[in-house]
C-alpha cells in the first residue's frame, strides 16, 4: 500500500458487498488459511517464528528459498481452486454478473490481477 500522507489524509475507501455468494467467500478464506502458512507467527512471549508448515525462514535462512517456498503454496492454492471452480454453457447463460479474483503477489512472482488487465485491455475493438 502506499503509505504517503496523502493515502491517510486523502483517503476515501469504496466497498461493494456482494451476498450470497458461498464460493467467493471460501475463496479467500482458505487464501487467507493458505497465507497465514507462510506469515511469520508470534507466538505467547511476543517472539516471532515461521510457521511450521514452512521448511524456510524469510530472513534467518535464504530469501530465495522463502520466495520460492511461497510462490509454490500460493500457486498449489490457485491451482487447486482454478480446477474446482470450473465454469461451464449452463453456468454462462444463469448469471449476469461475474466476479473472478486475481492474485498479485510480485515478490513471489505471482501477477494474475495484471496479466488479466492487460488481456482485458487488448482484448478490445482494435478501433
Amino acid at each position: 500500500a502506499n503509505l504517503s500522507n496523502d493515502y491517510f489524509t486523502n483517503r476515501q475507501d469504496r466497498y461493494v458487498l456482494i451476498d450470497k455468494c458461498e464460493k467467493l467467500a471460501d475463496f479467500y478464506e482458505n487464501f487467507v488459511n493458505r497465507l497465514s502458512k507462510i506469515s511469520l507467527q508470534m507466538d505467547e512471549s511476543e517472539k516471532f517464528a515461521k510457521s511450521p508448515a514452512m521448511s524456510s525462514h524469510p530472513y534467518e535462512r535464504s530469501l530465495k528459498d522463502f520466495k520460492s517456498e511461497s510462490r509454490d503454496l500460493v500457486r498449489t492454492f490457485l491451482e487447486e481452486e482454478r480446477l474446482k471452480n470450473t465454469v461451464n454453457e449452463e453456468d454462462l447463460e444463469k448469471y449476469d454478473t461475474w466476479i473472478f479474483p486475481s492474485v498479485q503477489m510480485g515478490p513471489f512472482d505471482i501477477r494474475q490481477d495484471s496479466e488479466l488487465t492487460v488481456n482485458i485491455l487488448r482484448s478490445g475493438d482494435k478501433s
